[in-house]
């Protein structure tokens, strides 16, 4: 369900940092989206993803567990050269490095 907060990509080191998942499974996974068809590999290790995957994952899930996820992605993101951070307002903004 993880997967459910993103919006079309997912960048794996975000994955892993989101999901405190080791190198070798956040690889792993990415391997098995794309061999299923529900991704794409894609340069800097980054994905596309179905976007009907997306938005069926965020449909499952439960608007408490979508805004605990949402919490791990901007800390995620925010830790990032160059990355969106949360912002006073509780609004994502882009944080140049």
């Amino acid at each position: 369900m993880v997967l459910g907060v993103f919006h079309g990509a997912v960048d794996l080191s975000v994955l892993r940092d989101m999901t405190g998942w080791q190198p070798a499974e956040v690889q792993a996974f990415g391997e098995a989206l794309v061999a299923s068809g529900l991704a794409t590999a894609e340069a800097y290790n980054h994905l596309s993803l179905n976007l009907a995957l997306c938005l069926y994952l965020a449909a499952q899930l439960e608007p408490a567990a979508r805004a605990a996820l949402a919490e791990r992605w901007t800390t995620a993101m925010g830790s990032m050269p160059g990355s969106w951070s949360a912002s006073s307002t509780g609004k994502a903004k882009w944080l140049p490095r």
